[in-house]
Formats: C-alpha cells, sequence, structure tokens
C-alpha cells in the first residue's frame, strides 16, 4: 500500500482509524506510510485508555517519534472531523458481527456497513486526497467486494510474502 502511494506520487500525512481498538494495524501503518499524525476513535473509553497506554509504551521505545497521536472516545461517524486537507488515509475495519458466515465476508453487513462507512468518508470535501483501505479475509462474498469497487477507484496492494499472513490478511485499497 505504501509502495502504491508512493508509485503514484502521493505520501499520506494523517491516518485516521475510526475503530481503532488496540491500534495494532494503526501502529504498522504510521511506521510504514512514515505519517505525520495519527487519529483513533472507538466508543469505549477503557479500550482508548489502553491504546493510549500502548503508544506511550512504544513512544519510551522510541517508535512512532515522528508522529503526533490522538486518541477520542467518538463514535465512528466522527471520525471525518479529523479529514484536513492534507493527503489522508482512512483505515476501514468495522466490527463484522454477522458479516462473516459459510458465504465469507460481507461488506455490506459489517457493524456499520462497510459501504455506509466509505460514503460518510467521501462526504467530507478536501484539497487533499483521501484513500481507504478496507482489511478482508480470503473469503468473501465477491458481490459485496465489487459493489465497493464499482463506486470508487480501486488500486493495487501488494500482499505479504510471509505465508501466514498472506493466507489470512487482504485488503481493498481505495482512492475515495
Amino acid at each position: 500500500m505504501a509502495h502504491t502511494l508512493a508509485s503514484e506520487g502521493h505520501r499520506i500525512s494523517d491516518i485516521i482509524d475510526p475503530f481503532v481498538g488496540s491500534g495494532n494495524l494503526l501502529y504498522h501503518l504510521l511506521r510504514a506510510t512514515k505519517a505525520t499524525r495519527g487519529c483513533g476513535f472507538d466508543i469505549n473509553a477503557d479500550i482508548i485508555a489502553l491504546t493510549e497506554r500502548n503508544f506511550s509504551r512504544l513512544r519510551l521505545l522510541r517508535k512512532l517519534r515522528h508522529a503526533r497521536l490522538t486518541f477520542l472516545r467518538r463514535d465512528w461517524s466522527q471520525s471525518p472531523s479529523c479529514i484536513e486537507n492534507r493527503a489522508t488515509l482512512v483505515i476501514v475495519c468495522p466490527p463484522w458481527g454477522d458479516a462473516f458466515d459459510e458465504a465469507g465476508l460481507d461488506l455490506r453487513k459489517t457493524k456499520p456497513p462497510v459501504p455506509d462507512v466509505l460514503q460518510t468518508l467521501r462526504g467530507r470535501m478536501t484539497s487533499g486526497p483521501i484513500f481507504a483501505l478496507i482489511q478482508t479475509h480470503p473469503s468473501m462474498v465477491t458481490e459485496s467486494v465489487d459493489a465497493i469497487k464499482q463506486d470508487y477507484t480501486a488500486l493495487p496492494t501488494i500482499k505479504s510474502g510471509d505465508p501466514a499472513i498472506f493466507e489470512r490478511i487482504d485488503y481493498i485499497f481505495l482512492r475515495l
């Protein structure tokens, strides 16, 4: 993803994670892109406190010294308020809820549905480009992926060379 952005002449300034949880993906993307600002959202105060503690420890280990971080106890729908006029990457990984069954992961059934999240983000007009990274699963409901790719510009991703990761995790990368 970072390679794709660089090859297209984009340098991500901000990363927003509307469903931050532990902050693991936010951490890795801040490092990969060298973004200078990260913003995470969760409605659970305990989760926000744990995530802040995780990142405080990372700073003690001299990780992420380059990034200014903010964690907010707010609903995901407030995340567009952090989008400014800079190149922004938004991590779109809402809870799956009942979206995963024998047919695979259906992005239209996550809580909230991924298309709703993307539409909310698209509504935030800025002069800087907005990109979305959607974490997926090897077993996907094809129609849910096709519907999203039909409405947005899909960019290439490069899967990890690590077989343990390659078989479990993939992404859809979009320009909104």
